[in-house]
């Protein structure tokens, strides 16, 4: 695991959700999670360290903005599902 840049192997590096009935992080199990995990699996490395540039860093850089917008998208529109 590293900070300094995205791995797949990284927990840390996966989006997480919080529950806003219990305040706890869902688990990978939840139905919504199972969906974003997915979403997630499927986007593009440079969308991952996009990701992991904004999360991780606090990037505001807008190539970073800009390529990690389909994965946000994907995001999104897993959860409403």
């Amino acid at each position: 695991m590293s900070r300094d840049f995205y791995e797949d192997d990284c927990a840390g590096c996966k989006p997480a959700i919080i529950d806003q009935k219990t305040g706890q992080v869902m688990s990978d199990t939840d139905p919504i999670m199972v969906r974003v995990n997915a979403a997630f699996e499927k986007a593009s490395r440079p969308q991952k360290m996009a990701w992991h540039n904004i999360t991780c860093h606090n990037s505001r850089d807008p190539e970073d903005m800009t390529a990690v917008q389909p994965l946000l998208d994907s995001i999104q529109k897993a959860i409403k599902e």
